[in-house]
């Protein structure tokens, strides 16, 4: 039996409370709800998911749903809601092979020119991705597994952390478990999420997934895709943190991946 708007709002704020967290229905014809640091719109029965985190994402949704923004950051609505933007429409303007760019038209939070016209902004969708820290034992110590790789936006060689985008049906620890395979031929024991960024959030709508694997079990076997070009090397972590912001260790998400290592 399918369920009404108002059956889902009362779903929601049910699940608020189960929570302990703060329900603010924020607008009646469209069903928008804060949940505190959670923003959920609800529109018949489709659901579109601002901001959600693990929690209640588990708790609403028996199944996951494709490009859900995970992005765990406070916001307290009832303060903030003189930044949000409003969505009224979007174009479709490009589409290739790794992402699609929108035009998008959103009404600004309190217009300066007394214009109802909405302002136009480009946004990227582009799937989720994975990156993965792997950790082995040498008889030096522990060392990162890295890869050598051509970056055609720096037109550059870069040593970086593997991994990769998601595939159709995977959760992110299934994809980031592939990606470390496929590019370095090395299984990990254990393999734990450690973090998750948007990789720009002023015109990306992604999120990339950090992982942590460690008890690493290789057979020597990588499984490349026909344009992926790829040297697998094991890096000293100090050699990692005190090269990385210089070639070759020039991908930003790098850094990021590292703090999160050092952060867990």
């Amino acid at each position: 039996m399918q369920a009404s708007n108002a059956d889902a709002g009362m779903g929601i704020a049910s699940a608020a409370n189960a929570l302990n967290l703060d329900f603010i229905p924020l607008g009646e014809e469209e069903y928008d709800f804060a949940v505190f640091s959670d923003t959920l719109k609800l529109k018949e029965l489709n659901i579109f998911i601002d901001i959600l985190t693990a929690p209640l994402r588990e708790l609403l949704l028996p199944a996951p749903l494709p490009q859900i923004f995970k992005k765990k950051y406070l916001i307290l609505m009832d303060d903030k809601n003189h930044l949000i933007w409003k969505e009224e429409s979007r174009k479709q303007v490009f589409d290739c092979k790794i992402f699609t760019l929108w035009e998008s038209y959103c009404k600004s939070p309190a217009p300066r020119d007394n214009s109802e016209k909405p302002h136009t902004f480009s946004v990227l969708d582009a799937k989720d991705w994975a990156i993965v820290i792997p950790v082995i034992d040498t008889p030096k110590g522990k060392q990162f597994v890295m890869v050598w790789q051509w970056r055609h936006g720096s037109r550059s060689l870069s040593l970086e952390f593997p991994g990769g985008v998601f595939e159709p049906g995977e959760n992110p620890e299934e994809a980031a478990a592939r990606e470390l395979y496929e590019e370095t031929g090395y299984k990990p024991e254990k393999i734990k999420k450690i973090g998750e960024f948007s990789p720009n959030p002023a015109f990306m709508s992604n999120v990339v997934h950090f992982f942590l694997a460690e008890d690493l079990k290789g057979d020597g076997k990588q499984k490349l895709d026909e344009d992926e070009f790829v040297d697998v090397v094991t890096v000293d972590i100090d050699e990692v943190i005190k090269g990385m912001g210089k070639a070759p260790y020039v991908h930003a998400l790098m850094g990021t991946a590292l703090a999160l290592y050092y952060q867990n």
